[in-house]
């Protein structure tokens, strides 16, 4: 049972408590973090090619779309693998953070990068992208 007298002294001059401690969590090494940059980056990335696809036809037209789009995919697919790699399906908190996500959105998410990393031969990552892919298809 919590000392109410500790959260009452949170609140007073400071005489007669113990001062308060700060908590700081990075946000960048939770599992929540780290799918929902995962999921950003892709997302990003996929609304980037349609503008600068846009801003290319207003402007003169001289743009090779499909080497932007394989550009930015290499560099941007492999940072979301960066935070994607560490999501465990077997700890709690990870199966928590993937509940918390908007699932549909997240499962988009996982069969782009999937087949991005199949057409590279990558298929330690495509495993590992499968795994969370068909935990996530459950919740």
């Amino acid at each position: 049972m919590p000392n109410i007298n500790k959260i009452f002294g949170l609140f007073d001059d400071g005489k007669n408590s113990t001062p308060a401690q700060e908590i700081y969590i990075d946000f960048m090494t939770t599992p929540e973090g780290k799918i929902g940059m995962f999921v950003k980056l892709i997302n990003n990335n996929i609304v980037f090619n349609k503008k600068i696809k846009s801003f290319f036809k207003k402007v003169d037209g001289s743009f090779d779309e499909n080497e932007t789009k394989k550009s930015s995919e290499f560099t941007v697919f492999n940072r979301a693998w960066y935070y994607i790699k560490d999501i465990d399906i077997d700890k709690s908190s990870h199966l928590y953070a993937l509940t918390k996500q908007n699932v549909p959105v997240l499962l988009e998410t996982l069969k782009l990068i999937i087949s991005f990393f199949e057409e590279r031969e990558e298929y330690e990552k495509c495993a590992h992208l499968h795994k969370i892919y068909k935990i996530t298809n459950k919740i």
